[in-house]
């Protein structure tokens, strides 16, 4: 004869089997989906220390030799007009 308890003891767990697996199935979901944030090609990275070197232009420090050869660096590297 089965006491209320026993039953619910199978019952409970039976369902968390159960939620365990649609939690480990979701996981596995989400790990095959592939990244899109990562994906997005970036700059060159001399294109990068060009940016940088031109903003500080604007505050007023700048050095236009530096500044001359990061745009050369970045146009040979691929980056295009920058």
């Amino acid at each position: 004869m089965l006491v209320t308890s026993d039953i619910t003891l199978a019952v409970g767990d039976c369902a968390g089997r159960i939620s365990a697996f649609l939690a480990a199935l979701i996981i596995l979901a989400f790990a095959a989906m592939p990244v899109r944030a990562g994906s997005a090609p970036r700059e060159p990275y001399s294109c990068r220390l060009y940016v940088a070197v031109d903003r500080q232009c604007t505050f007023g420090n700048c050095d236009g030799r530096r500044l001359h050869r990061l745009k050369r660096e970045c146009l040979r590297d691929g980056g295009g007009q920058p």
